[in-house]
């Protein structure tokens, strides 16, 4: 992927984080979150991603609400609340919310 015509390292990060983020999150949950990952690019004179078919999604920014609304949900809502509602128990407090 290039970006103005400035390559970049961001599909092979973008992968590392999907991975590594897939595994903190199944851990915990005891089964398996599949994550995929995604580049907005914003204000990008030209885009070049060489796949026709990349491992990462890349979008321009003005692309991505419509992909977003498009895309089906892999985790049911049950398990979406349970899930969140149990990693904001987690969370600590914020010293900056009354």
């Amino acid at each position: 992927m290039s970006a103005n015509g400035a390559p970049s390292k961001h599909i092979g990060a973008s992968r590392s984080e999907a991975r590594r983020f897939s595994r903190a999150v199944s851990t915990p949950w005891g089964y398996e979150v599949s994550v995929r990952p995604m580049i907005s690019v914003v204000d990008a004179a030209k885009l070049t991603v060489k796949s026709a078919d990349p491992p990462v999604l890349v979008l321009e920014d003005e692309q991505l609400d419509g992909m977003l609304s498009g895309l089906t949900p892999t985790l049911l809502t049950d398990q979406y609340e349970r899930e969140a509602v149990a990693l904001l128990a987690e969370l600590p407090e914020d010293p900056l919310i009354d």
